[in-house]
């Protein structure tokens, strides 16, 4: 028996009754998966480390590793009911997915959300999966939760002055000074915590990474730094002297993004970008934003990861 759906690229497809076995070949849809029905995934688009395996669920820890959506022969291989397309709202339909897909005769459904990333997205997602995957009663959850989060966010930036938001320099690459453009689909955090990036213009293309000179980040002067990986944090750390000299360096506010299970702010963006809102938050808006960030990160974990994240410290400042 066959049941006819619409998904959000609008395309009608027929699923089938059994819709237990789940392939989602890109990083947003397999992370998204793992926070709601990780039991039903077929396959993993990135190898995990062992440290991220003490963050997620043990159904997942030995998937086949299947990274891109044009290896249908290893697709095929892991028996999937559907698959999942993850889609960009302004571009619904994927010409490559779909001419690697259709010749395995296998169904597949979009998701999509706004540049790939954006977060106000998510509760359809996560609505419109649930429904498919018969789990709607969890799915409502999560999707509540990120609806509260945003609602969270915008009232706090609201409560304060453009002028008296902080400054904030997102340190990339290998030392810190790589970084993106205040519009950057890489940055999307920046923006739901009020346009608080220094770095301004809009990125051009999907890679980032803009080089900037020490010349140009002590002119920045941010108020606040937050560091996409160790490697960069260690490095930052040898070269302290230079990073002292900012305005985040002097009050202690240069701070690594925490990485477990996936990084908190992007590459690759994930559903945990939403306690990652939560944080930022708790960094830049402290006199205004007053829930504790602990208690937080351990209600989010038990919800979204079911695990328990208490007496464990992701927060580092350097």
């Amino acid at each position: 028996m066959k049941f006819a759906y619409i998904d959000q690229a609008n395309r009608s497809v027929s699923l089938p009754d059994e819709r237990n076995r789940v392939c989602a070949p890109s990083p947003y849809a397999t992370a998204l998966m793992i926070s709601l029905a990780p039991e039903k995934l077929t396959s993993l688009v990135f190898k995990l480390k062992e440290e991220q395996k003490k963050f997620l669920p043990a159904c997942v820890h030995n998937l086949p590793v299947i990274e891109k959506v044009t290896d249908t022969e290893s697709i095929m291989a892991t028996n999937p009911n559907f698959i999942i397309v993850w889609g960009d709202k302004r571009f619904p339909r994927h010409e490559k997915s779909e001419k690697a897909l259709n010749p395995t005769g296998i169904p597949y459904v979009y998701v999509e959300t706004n540049e790939l990333v954006d977060l106000n997205d998510y509760p359809a997602v996560y609505r419109f999966l649930g429904m498919i995957l018969s789990v709607n009663e969890r799915a409502e959850v999560l999707a509540a939760y990120c609806e509260e989060a945003l609602k969270e966010a915008a009232e706090t930036v609201n409560s304060v002055h453009p002028q008296n938001r902080p400054r904030v320099y997102y340190a990339e690459g290998e030392a810190g000074f790589e970084t993106e453009f205040s519009h950057s689909l890489h940055a999307h955090l920046l923006n739901l915590v009020g346009d608080v990036n220094v770095h301004r213009g809009e990125l051009k293309g999907h890679a980032g990474f803009e080089r900037l000179t020490e010349k140009q980040i002590l002119a920045y002067d941010p108020e606040i730094i937050v560091v996409w990986r160790r490697e960069a944090f260690n490095k930052m750390k040898e070269n302290k002297d230079f990073w002292l000299r900012t305005a985040a360096g002097k009050s202690n506010k240069i701070y690594l993004i925490p990485q477990m299970p996936f990084n908190w702010f992007d590459r690759p963006p994930s559903f945990m970008r939403i306690i990652g809102l939560k944080w930022l938050l708790s960094i830049c808006y402290p006199q205004v934003y007053k829930k504790d960030i602990y208690k937080e990160t351990e209600n989010f974990f038990k919800l979204f990861l079911n695990i328990d994240f208490s007496g464990v410290n992701l927060f580092e400042t350097l």
